[in-house]
């Protein structure tokens, strides 16, 4: 699997490259959609919401950049001072006892902390950065989650809701 690995602060840290969408400097940063975000910027005439350093355990960091990933399906931002490379990894090294649940591993040779974006924020904070895309990306942002409810509880109820969720987003 190929990782981008990236430096933010002390750390090195590293995303899946089949995640990373772009990297984008951050020039101005706009108003925070939640307590997770540093910011928004302009993005691809969209506002995207950037991560702050928190969100990956750090508080000493200036990011220069976003590198923009899905988060169940929802465009994100990464906070980043520079991107160091990319990266070729078979297997992960174990990730140290007590560490945050988004440390999936570590590329051991880079010596990176390996993310899995889709457990950095909550739900909730998805959410909030959906809703700074706009309408219509928040209402997808909806149909997924409604979606997997509907799995999880076997609903033929809340499938029929998807349906008609994703019939109305058909139309725009």
């Amino acid at each position: 699997m190929r990782y981008l690995t990236f430096k933010l602060g002390n750390k090195t840290l590293a995303l899946p490259g089949e995640r990373v969408v772009e990297v984008v400097r951050l020039l101005l940063l706009g108003p925070a959609p939640g307590k997770a975000y540093m910011g928004s910027i302009p993005w691809r005439e969209k506002t995207l919401a950037v991560l702050g350093p928190e969100a990956l355990g750090l508080r000493e960091a200036s990011p220069g950049f976003a590198i923009v990933t899905e988060i169940t399906g929802v465009p994100v931002g990464f906070p980043a001072d520079r991107a160091t490379g990319i990266t070729e990894a078979e297997e992960l090294g174990k990730a140290p006892p007590a560490s945050d649940e988004w440390l999936v591993g570590v590329l051991e040779k880079e010596g990176a902390w390996a993310i899995d974006p889709d457990r950095v924020i909550t739900p909730r904070e998805t959410a909030e950065a959906a809703l700074l895309l706009g309408e219509e990306e928040f209402l997808r942002f909806c149909a997924k989650a409604l979606l997997r409810l509907a799995d999880e509880r076997k609903s033929k109820e809340l499938q029929r809701a998807v349906k008609a969720l994703e019939k109305e987003l058909g139309k725009k």
